[in-house]
């Protein structure tokens, strides 16, 4: 069996929440995600665009860049993109490779996406990147991206998902994808509904996690044109536009507010700048093919 055949015979494991195997998996690859800068994205609705759009932006920074996301649509390599591309099969291969003989050596066998995270660590330390953004794949707290030691994090809107495992109620769901939240690290929270943001804002508190909620502070103007959401937004450090999106709906509004304070909170907060044509270029230049949300 080839690395990659073994990578995707473990989906038949499915879904074991919980951080120890993914621990003594980045342990065993002499952590490879401590070898770059990490940005932690969860939520129900748009991690995936907020994580493309900010990747977007600390590309068009100068930065060299890593993006994990899932679900793959074609491809598993699109799951892993080096400053906005998708790996090489031969690069892949190897990851896999390594991955495969750390696997083999634990009881029980990582899941599928515990593994994929850490062949995504593997790959963007092997291809030299300075900073990389994680969306988590379901949850948080549980999640194999929880095993990061991220320089921020946010959560995008949150909504009913995965009820089975993270809770029959919005708070509980909250909780859950709040899980991400480290001790002293920033928190750009999305827009959301008042008992999802008492939710995170407590655990905030707990933990002394510098919270930023992305719809506070700011001013917002939206119109379409040509069938394209035009925003103009302005906040405390910056106005942004007026520039059209490049992820059409008028949803995408409150990814955008997202990526943007995000992107501030990066640049303010950690060795990353990220200069306001830059976060432009996040919002406006930004593709994310066959995605919705």
């Amino acid at each position: 069996m080839n690395p990659l055949e073994f990578l995707l015979s473990l989906e038949t494991l499915g879904i074991k929440l919980g951080l120890d195997n993914i621990r003594r998996l980045l342990a065993d690859l002499d952590r490879p995600d401590r070898a770059f800068h990490a940005i932690v994205i969860a939520g129900t609705n748009g991690k995936g665009s907020v994580t493309a759009m900010l990747e977007r932006a600390l590309r068009a920074a100068g930065w060299r860049t890593g993006r994990y996301t899932s679900p793959h649509l074609v491809s598993i390599n699109e799951r892993f993109a080096i400053d906005g591309q998708a790996v090489s099969d031969e690069a892949l291969r190897a990851g896999a490779e390594a991955v495969r003989r750390a696997a083999l050596r634990m009881d029980p066998l990582p899941t599928f996406f515990e593994a994929t995270t850490a062949l995504a660590c593997e790959l963007f330390r092997t291809a030299g990147v300075d900073v990389a953004v994680m969306e988590v794949g379901l949850g948080g707290r549980l999640d194999a991206t929880n095993a990061l030691e991220p320089v921020a994090t946010a959560i995008t809107a949150i909504d009913f998902d995965h009820q089975i495992y993270l809770g029959d109620t919005l708070p509980l769901i909250a909780g859950e994808k709040a899980g991400i939240i480290k001790p002293g690290v920033p928190i750009v929270l999305a827009p959301n509904v008042p008992e999802v943001d008492e939710i995170v804002a407590g655990i905030a508190l707990a933990k002394r996690a510098p919270l930023v909620r992305a719809g506070v502070g700011v001013e917002i103007a939206s119109a379409f044109e040509d069938g394209r959401l035009v925003v103009d937004v302005r906040t405390a450090k910056a106005r942004y536009g007026p520039l059209p999106l490049g992820l059409r709906g008028r949803h995408q509004l409150g990814n955008a507010l997202t990526m943007v304070r995000l992107a501030e909170v990066i640049d303010g907060s950690t060795a990353i700048a990220i200069p306001a044509s830059a976060i432009e270029s996040g919002l406006r230049d930004v593709e994310w093919p066959g995605r919705l949300q």
